[in-house]
């Protein structure tokens, strides 16, 4: 039975690892995921392991390669918008930069 859930993560890369093997180690592997969704089946407990990566500064080429890399050595990868958009007339938020990089006119 698949489980669904709703969540965003401000720390990206370590919170929502040490979360997505969290979710393994209860029994539930990671079906898909999209922007603050994440869809689960059952399955045996530590069956599975998760790391998180941020490609989004490769070029899409490289970014692309590497994700044939990873899945010609039998990982399965996912890809993630990270982008909420949260904007006030021409000024944007990026919650996963950091530091004054957050800004953007």
């Amino acid at each position: 039975m698949s489980k669904i859930v709703f969540r965003y993560f401000f720390d990206f890369l370590n919170s929502q690892e040490k979360w997505l093997n969290r979710m393994a180690k209860d029994g539930y592997w990671l079906k898909k995921c999209g922007k603050l969704i994440y869809v689960f089946d059952e399955c045996s407990p530590n069956e599975y392991e998760y790391a998180v990566e941020y490609v989004g500064s490769q070029a899409y080429s490289k970014a692309k390669d590497y994700r044939r890399y990873l899945e010609s050595m039998g990982f399965h990868t996912f890809t993630k918008n990270i982008y909420l958009n949260f904007s006030y007339g021409k000024v944007s938020w990026r919650p996963y930069a950091k530091g004054i990089g957050q800004m953007v006119a």
